[in-house]
């Protein structure tokens, strides 16, 4: 295909019915470079998603229409149509899926208010100029756009045929109000009200940053070429229900098909998969036969939709071989990068262990519910990036941000004179004073919240956004807790989540914590931890370089004691310690070993 022969775009005015004007574009002009901007009293006007060749000008149905058109079509960008009778929905996807595609380029992006009920995301995609063998890029472009908002609720997957029209920017909507480029900043701080102020009149946007392609998103595009989706395809909790519970009749054959589409897309195929599947199809009420099941199985190989975590071509390169000479400066070069890892000096004794702790690490806290993780978390995160001048993400899977504000609060406020921080003077302290709310927020600057759902891809998009915005000094993150991140709460599927973690955060080159509860054999929060207390321990010792467990004193209220469950070095025995607060506030102290009567009751 020669792009060059794909200038010709169809243009209408008014109602979508006044179709029929199609024009070449000027030399150097882009459809995504279409904008009424400076013309008055413009009226609904429309414009083609896809460039067309002269054949479609030429091109006429019997009726005198150009419907049933079946010519080859091309596209440079990606393009979401985001619409939603809940306004509030459409507008926090479109956050959303800009926030996933900030992790490839930002300067790509272009950001629309439909001027209706949505919102239009654009992303310049050079990928799409870079591959061959595209037999339709119309189907092309809805594969990638599919993988892409995986999850996004509001997401018009219709709109995608060969000859699909799209609202130009700068006209105006039926309802009155123009199409208008927004900027990143404005759709995640702007209310909804305040955006259709804007869009009261025209808008210009001029975009600057350098336009570039990604080697990741090159890779999903090409391994999406000529490749049809399912009719259907079940998503985040809806599948998760499925996989539970069984499928609905109706639902059975499209819910089996994603089912095994993840396995395929984790490797798990034949007669393994087979087996799984059929415990799935005998949950629904009325099971598929054998033979189907089978041939489920058997299709679901050659379609494997992407399962939350990105997936690489393995290129192997002669830099992939490496001496013990060149492994020893890459050492030096990433221990010095990294530094001495600390929690800060109120935890010497956990510094002494972790102080190996490098770039693309993760450390898991692990914990029975009501020890106090959270907490912890959220302390050592905040004295973590002080002492290095850095900032830490946090991300809160369990608490909404404004608890995490109050959790700050509390840990900060100083304690009476037993050493305790009563909650409610804390509360009423930051309500009614400004000043409080400051020395709170001014003590806890460097930490920085997200208390959205999350799956991987959103985890990594965010630490990326976060260091974008932050000039890459966003070396830290915390995940609380690791068994809400989307899917964890099927061990099988957790399993493979927790592996890829590790990947995530290497790719990151930051430090990663995530908190962990513990499973239902533990008898209570005074237990000491042991293996056998973690779900899925073998992929979370693999996912982790350090793990912690901490559990409750039985008689000190103010006692935690903690243990190294897995270390570089250290054997675990000689890896105890005790952790003392004072108000909210811990630090490390020599391990004081509980009664040993008491100890397993």
């Amino acid at each position: 295909m020669n792009s060059q022969d794909y200038t010709y775009v169809e243009i209408v005015r008014g109602r979508v019915s006044n179709r029929g004007k199609v024009i070449q574009l000027p030399e150097s002009t882009r459809i995504y470079d279409l904008d009424y901007y400076g013309k008055e009293q413009v009226s609904p006007s429309y414009h083609s998603l896809f460039y067309q060749s002269k054949d479609y000008q030429d091109y006429r149905h019997p009726d005198g229409s150009r419907r049933e058109y079946n010519g080859m079509v091309y596209c440079d960008y990606l393009l979401w149509d985001l619409d939603n009778q809940d306004m509030s929905k459409a507008h926090s996807d479109a956050i959303e899926l800009v926030e996933r595609m900030i992790a490839y380029n930002s300067n790509n992006i272009r950001v629309y208010f439909s001027g209706g009920k949505g919102f239009h995301i654009v992303y310049i995609c050079p990928e799409l100029t870079k591959v061959e063998g595209v037999v339709s890029y119309e189907q092309l472009v809805k594969n990638v756009c599919l993988e892409l908002a995986v999850g996004i609720s509001s997401h018009d997957k219709s709109r995608y045929a060969k000859t699909q029209l799209i609202r130009t920017p700068n006209s105006r909507h039926e309802g009155g109000l123009y199409k208008i480029p927004l900027t990143y900043e404005e759709l995640k701080s702007k209310t909804i009200e305040q955006i259709q102020d804007l869009a009261k009149s025209q808008r210009k946007l001029t975009y600057t940053g350098i336009i570039r392609d990604d080697s990741d998103l090159l890779e999903i595009v090409k391994s999406n070429i000529n490749k049809k989706a399912p009719e259907k395809l079940f998503e985040g909790s809806e599948l998760i229900e499925g996989i539970a519970n069984g499928f609905e009749q109706g639902n059975r054959n499209n819910g089996l098909f994603a089912t095994a589409s993840l396995l395929a897309g984790r490797g798990i195929s034949g007669d393994l998969a087979y087996h799984l599947i059929q415990g799935v199809n005998h949950l629904s009420g009325n099971p598929l036969p054998e033979a189907e099941v089978r041939t489920i199985v058997s299709s679901a190989s050659k379609y494997s939709p992407n399962d939350g975590v990105k997936q690489s071509v393995i290129e192997i390169k002669s830099s992939d071989i490496v001496t013990m000479e060149e492994a020893a400066e890459l050492f030096v070069k990433m221990k010095n990068l990294s530094g001495n890892f600390s929690f800060g000096p109120r935890y010497e004794l956990i510094n002494k262990v972790v102080e190996s702790t490098m770039l693309g690490d993760v450390i898991g806290l692990i914990s029975d519910s009501g020890v106090g993780k959270s907490t912890l978390g959220m302390d050592f995160l905040n004295e973590a990036a002080k002492i290095h001048d850095d900032y830490g993400l946090f991300i809160s899977l369990e608490m909404p941000s404004h608890s995490c504000f109050f959790r700050a609060a509390t840990i900060s406020a100083e304690p009476d004179e037993l050493g305790k921080v009563n909650s409610s003077f804390v509360a009423a302290d930051m309500i009614n004073n400004k000043s409080s709310r400051s020395r709170v927020s001014k003590e806890w600057e460097r930490v920085l919240l997200s208390d959205k759902k999350c799956d991987l891809n959103r985890i990594e998009a965010m630490c990326r956004l976060a260091n974008e915005m932050y000039n890459g000094k966003v070396r830290y993150a915390i995940i609380d807790y690791g068994q809400n991140i989307d899917g964890a709460s099927h061990i099988e599927i957790a399993q493979d989540l927790y592996r890829n973690i590790k990947e995530i955060f290497k790719r990151l080159n930051m430090y990663c914590i995530i908190l962990l509860q513990t499973n239902k054999s533990i008898p209570n929060k005074y237990t000491e931890i042991e293996d056998t207390h973690v779900e899925g321990v073998k992929a979370i010792k693999q996912m982790c370089d350090f793990i912690i467990g901490v559990w409750k004193d039985r008689e000190d209220k103010k006692r935690i004691h903690g243990k190294f469950l897995k270390t570089r070095w250290e054997e675990n025995d000689d890896c105890k310690f005790d952790l003392v607060r004072e108000g909210l506030k811990y630090h490390t102290e020599v391990y004081k070993p509980v009664n040993e009567m008491m100890g397993g009751l």
